[in-house]
């Protein structure tokens, strides 16, 4: 298995990917529309998109979103966007993942990678598990309408 950063090669394999990853969170498949995301956040490169494959199958990204610290004066990564194929879930990829972006943060000197889960990110918690945070906070949001359930952000520190 090799992990690596993304390229503009990689737009139809990340394409599939992303398209996978929003329908395991109830999202309708927008192949389209992914593809277009995905392509736009590669162009502009406001993001950096590390993806696993083997061979030339693509079994899964993590996508990290770059900001930054005013009091630090340092570069903080985050990542909302993270996914394995189904297949090779449990497999260690996810760690994988997690670990080349904890190298590339290291030698980028970022101060920190933070990743906010929704409680309804349920092929996210075990990846987040995996993880090992150093530090875990949690937040409670609810809509004015009784029928949606409440809505709990974590936010880890990797």
């Amino acid at each position: 298995m090799q992990i690596r950063l993304a390229s503009g090669s990689d737009i139809e394999q990340l394409t599939g990917l992303f398209d996978l990853y929003r329908q395991s969170l109830g999202q309708p498949s927008e192949s389209y529309k992914c593809r277009q995301f995905v392509s736009a956040r590669l162009s502009e490169s406001d993001t950096m998109i590390f993806i696993a494959s083997h061979n030339i199958q693509a079994l899964g990204f993590i996508q990290l979103y770059p900001s930054h610290s005013s009091v630090s004066l340092k570069p903080i990564w985050y990542f909302d966007d993270a996914f394995v194929v189904e297949l090779y879930r449990g497999t260690g990829i996810a760690k994988e993942l997690i670990a080349k972006a904890k190298e590339l943060a290291d030698s980028a000197d970022v101060l920190l990678i933070k990743r906010t889960l929704i409680d309804h990110n349920v092929q996210g918690k075990p990846l987040a598990q995996d993880a090992q945070p150093r530090t875990e906070e949690a937040s409670h949001s609810q809509d004015s309408v009784e029928a949606t359930p409440p809505v709990y952000m974590y936010h880890q520190t990797l």
